[in-house]
């Protein structure tokens, strides 16, 4: 039985191993890192597929903000746009998932 067969069983163990039993791990933790990034790169080529993009004026509508709330946005990673042809575009689904995460103002 190899390390991984061991770890994945939950086993509780002290070991010890040899050279090639630690590349051998360490190739099948690679192996498995590599499935799960193909995997989320197919996911994301998915969606990306399947999504709308908007201009700035549309996403400052449906977003109820203005443009230098959405530059800000841009400058921190929240909402990166794409742009082509030197216009800005946004992912809608990028648009919908901030709307959902935004907590609403409650009166004082």
């Amino acid at each position: 039985m190899d390390v991984m067969s061991l770890l994945n069983a939950g086993a509780q163990f002290k070991v010890e191993l040899t050279s090639q039993d630690l590349l051998k791990f360490a190739e099948d933790l690679i192996a498995k890192a590599q499935q799960a990034k193909e995997a989320e790169m197919l996911r994301m080529a998915e969606i990306e597929r399947n999504d709308e993009w908007i201009t700035a004026a549309q996403a400052c509508k449906m977003c109820h903000c203005c443009n230098t709330t959405l530059y800000g946005w841009e400058k921190r990673g929240y909402l990166v746009p794409a742009k082509i042809g030197g216009r800005k575009f946004y992912s809608i689904s990028d648009i919908r998932s901030i709307i959902s995460r935004r907590v609403p103002n409650t009166p004082k």
